[in-house]
C-alpha cells in the first residue's frame, strides 16, 4: 500500500487536484478516506450534477488505480496515468511517492516518466542545444526553397511530396552539397533540439542511409559542449527516440506513426521511429486523451495494430482503405496492394486528385480509424 506520509503526499496531490477541478464546489472538493482507497468527486467527468456530496470516483492504495463509476463516466487508469494527467493538465508537481518511489507498488519504470520529468523540469530543458548551434556548425540551409535542383530536393520532391508539409519545412535542412537532409527534432516554441538525424539522398551512397544522433553521440563525437549529468543525457536520449513530442498539442487528438517523414503528413502527430516503440510511446503519454494510431501497411504494422485493437486502442484500418480505393481506382489496383506507408498512400491520392491538400487528406484519413475489435478483419 502506498505511503500518504510523504513531504508532498499523494493525498495532498489529489487535494490540488480536487481544488482546482472543483474551485466553486467545497463539498467535492472533500476526500474521503475508506480503508485503501480515497473516496473523491471524480474529476475526469465532474461526477454528479444532482447532488455534490455524490462521489464516485476511488483511487485504490493497494492496486495503484483510479476508477470512476460514473455510468456515463467509468474511467479507468493506472496511478502513473492519473497523476501524469493533472500535472499537466492544472500544471502541479508530481507527489513525492510517484517521482520517488518510496514503496515497491509505485516504483515507475523511468521511460513512463521522462516526458513527465521534463516538462517540469525548467533546468534540464534549459541546457538543450539551440537548432542555430548545429545549422551554422555544418553550413545547412533550410529545406524551403524547391525551385533548386539537388539530390535533397529532388528526394523530397519526386519521392516524398514533403515540398506540401509545413512540418518539414520547420525541422529538414539540408548541406551545402545537397547530399543529405539534416531531420532536427526540435521544440517549435524554443528551437530547441532533442537531436537529430540524417538522411542521405543520393542513390550512389554505400554507407548506412539513415542515422539518429542523441546527446551522448554528440557528446561522443564533439560535435558540441554537453553541461549534463549521466542522467540527464539518459533521459534526453530517451526522449529523442519519439519524433515531435515536444509539439504535440495534448488536448487534442494525437496521431503515431512510425517514420519521421511520414508524421509530417498528419496533424498533431509524432513518429516512434519504430514498431517496438510504439508501446513505450502509450506509457509516456496520458491514453486517457484520445490517441491513434497508424503504424505501417506491412507484417509488423499489421501484426502490432491488431495486438493494440485487442487492447483498447484505436488503430488505422489499412485493409478497410485499400479496399475502398480498389472499387474507385480499380485500374490502379498494383499501385494501391503496393501501399506501405503513409507517404506512398499520400503520393498516390495526389496522382489521382492533383488538389488534394493536407487538409482534406487527412479529414479522409479519419473515415479509417476503429477501437473496435469487430473491426479487426479491416486492419
Amino acid at each position: 500500500m502506498i505511503d500518504l506520509e510523504t513531504k508532498y503526499s499523494l493525498k495532498e496531490f489529489v487535494q490540488d487536484v480536487l481544488n482546482k477541478a472543483f474551485p466553486e464546489s467545497k463539498t467535492k472538493r472533500r476526500i474521503n478516506e475508506d480503508g485503501d482507497k480515497l473516496n473523491i468527486a471524480c474529476p475526469y467527468c465532474g461526477d454528479s450534477n444532482k447532488k455534490k456530496s455524490k462521489k464516485r470516483g476511488n483511487l485504490y492504495l493497494s492496486t495503484n488505480t483510479f476508477k470512476c463509476f460514473n455510468d456515463g463516466c467509468m474511467t479507468y487508469a493506472p496511478l502513473n496515468k492519473f497523476i501524469s494527467y493533472y500535472c499537466q493538465k492544472f500544471n502541479l508537481s508530481p507527489p513525492d511517492v510517484f517521482l520517488r518511489g518510496e514503496t515497491k507498488e509505485t516504483v515507475i519504470s523511468k521511460k513512463k516518466t521522462s516526458l513527465l520529468n521534463f516538462l517540469l523540469n525548467t533546468q534540464l530543458s534549459s541546457k538543450l542545444i539551440n537548432i542555430d548551434y548545429f545549422t551554422n556548425r555544418f553550413s545547412l540551409t533550410k529545406m524551403n526553397d524547391f525551385s533548386l535542383d539537388g539530390d535533397t530536393v529532388n528526394y523530397i520532391k519526386n519521392e516524398r511530396l514533403l515540398s506540401d508539409s509545413v512540418n518539414f519545412s520547420e525541422c529538414c535542412y539540408h548541406d551545402s552539397n545537397m547530399k543529405k537532409i539534416y531531420i532536427f527534432n526540435k521544440d517549435d516554441s524554443s528551437n530547441k533540439i532533442l537531436g537529430f538525424a540524417i538522411r542521405n539522398a543520393t542513390e550512389d551512397y554505400y554507407g548506412p542511409k539513415y542515422r539518429i544522433y542523441n546527446y551522448s553521440e554528440i557528446k561522443k563525437e564533439n560535435m558540441a559542449t554537453i553541461d549534463m549529468s549521466t542522467e540527464e543525457l539518459r533521459e534526453i536520449d530517451l526522449l529523442n527516440n519519439y519524433f515531435n513530442i515536444l509539439n504535440l498539442e495534448y488536448n487534442a487528438p494525437i496521431s503515431i506513426l512510425e517514420g519521421q517523414f511520414d508524421s509530417m503528413f498528419i496533424d498533431n502527430s509524432m513518429a516512434s521511429t519504430g514498431v517496438g516503440k510504439i508501446r513505450d510511446v502509450l506509457y509516456m503519454l496520458n491514453d486517457s486523451k484520445e490517441i491513434r494510431i497508424l503504424l505501417d501497411n506491412d507484417k509488423a504494422g499489421k501484426t502490432e495494430s491488431l495486438k493494440l485493437l485487442k487492447d483498447g486502442y484505436t488503430v488505422f484500418l489499412w485493409s478497410k482503405l485499400t479496399d475502398d480505393l480498389m472499387r474507385k481506382y480499380n485500374s490502379h489496383s498494383m499501385e494501391i496492394k503496393n501501399l506501405t506507408d503513409i507517404n506512398m498512400l499520400y503520393i498516390f491520392l495526389k496522382k489521382m486528385n492533383a488538389s488534394l491538400s493536407f487538409k482534406s487528406f487527412n479529414s479522409y484519413l479519419n473515415n479509417y480509424f476503429s477501437n473496435s475489435i469487430f473491426d479487426a478483419l479491416f486492419i
